[in-house]
């Protein structure tokens, strides 16, 4: 639950982050007539700012529900290591840990913040398929290529 939570306040402060960007850009581009004093009480003074206020919490509080799925492929860990670790090294992540049948991976360089540190990758063998735990935008496209590096690895194997 506390790590719910933590999801909830980085994607809030985040999306607050862009907000503010946004707003400054519009001022500093000359494509708002509104001063920075009058923009900060149309958000917190006006219903349509309330409820720009409360898009962004329901946004934040549904992140961490849709955005940590898990993904399947079908494969031995043990025997296609080789496959799991191009896969991943082709999205710029690498292997952190290996304890207890998990591989732990991590991005690299500024992926993490990109992914506000929510990086983490968790792989393990679940019968006989492999199990990918981790952040949606990394595992759906890192599951689709282990998929067609394994499926070349047996090809070439047959």
């Amino acid at each position: 639950m506390v790590r719910y939570i933590i999801r909830c306040v980085k994607y809030f402060v985040a999306l607050s982050v862009l907000y503010a960007v946004l707003i400054a850009i519009m001022h500093a581009t000359g494509q708002t007539v509104l001063t920075m004093g009058d923009t900060w009480n149309m958000l917190v003074g006006t219903p349509r700012g309330w409820t720009m206020i409360g898009a962004m919490v329901f946004l934040a509080v549904i992140y961490p529900l849709i955005s940590f799925p898990t993904r399947r492929v079908e494969g031995d860990m043990v025997e296609n290591r080789e496959q799991i670790i191009a896969a991943f090294g082709a999205y710029g992540y690498s292997l952190q840990s290996e304890a207890d049948g998990r591989l732990t991976f991590r991005a690299d360089g500024l992926r993490r913040l990109w992914l506000l540190y929510e990086d983490k990758i968790v792989v393990e063998q679940y019968g006989q398929w492999i199990r990918l735990t981790g952040i949606r935008r990394s595992v759906v496209r890192i599951a689709m290529r282990l998929d067609s590096y394994i499926t070349n690895h047996n090809r070439k194997h047959e």
